[in-house]
């Protein structure tokens, strides 16, 4: 796993930042958060990769935020939201030629002082367990409750509150596009949209590697690199 150090400056004082993690680091994350789980739980649970992944980033930001002493510190608790996939949750699965999106939106929320306390494995059950959540009576109901009282989502939650928030997928096929001018060498996402904590997922340069662009004060990165437990994933 590297870091890109170029960083885009957004607004407000933000930057970007790209993670990159190889297959193999994210193989050592998904089995660490396995073994701590089991280790806490005495339960099997199987952690996906990229629950894996999202756990690592986001205790990570957390401390940060936390060793800095900022106005986050008003907040007693962490917020990631991001979209899961209903294709094949839905009863009957949606085809595979579906054309558009079919997600729900899930929030996961924890306080600062058990996160920190818990850990990693904590993270990544937590997030684990809001995925297997949603089936296919949770997804009609929530989309017949959208239709009666209809909302907006507000991106800019992430300038108020302490929240991780992941859009796209690693599972895109962006490397396997060819319009004649040869393979794609990198893959950007552009300033729109952007706001504290926004995450975005893509799918590596290299098969089974992901990369993960987060938006964050200069402040926050400076201390997530000077975190020996998170700089320790990139000797993978």
């Amino acid at each position: 796993m590297n870091i890109n150090n170029t960083k885009a400056v957004l607004f407000e004082g933000l930057v970007e930042k790209c993670f990159h993690f190889t297959a193999t680091s994210i193989s050592k994350l998904k089995a660490r958060a396995n073994s701590e789980i089991i280790s806490e739980t005495k339960q099997n649970t199987v952690i996906s990769s990229l629950q894996a992944v999202l756990a690592f980033l986001w205790i990570a930001v957390l401390r940060a935020t936390s060793n800095l002493h900022t106005s986050f510190d008003e907040i007693k608790e962490t917020m990631f939201a991001f979209a899961v996939n209903n294709k094949t949750k839905l009863i009957p699965p949606l085809p595979e030629a579906y054309s558009g999106n079919s997600i729900t939106h899930v929030n996961v929320t924890a306080t600062d002082d058990e996160v920190l306390k818990r850990g990693f494995g904590f993270l990544a059950s937590l997030l684990n367990k809001v995925v297997n959540s949603i089936n296919d009576g949770k997804i009609r109901s929530t989309f017949e409750t959208m239709t009666k009282i209809p909302f907006i989502i507000n991106d800019e939650a992430g300038t108020r509150k302490k929240v991780l928030m992941a859009r796209s997928s690693h599972r895109f096929n962006m490397y396997g596009i060819d319009f004649g001018w040869g393979r794609p060498i990198a893959i950007k996402t552009g300033i729109s949209g952007k706001s504290n904590g926004m995450t975005i997922l893509n799918e590596g340069p290299v098969e089974g590697s992901i990369d993960i662009d987060i938006s964050l004060p200069i402040e926050v990165f400076e201390a997530m690199e000077n975190d020996a437990e998170f700089m320790e994933a990139f000797l993978y």
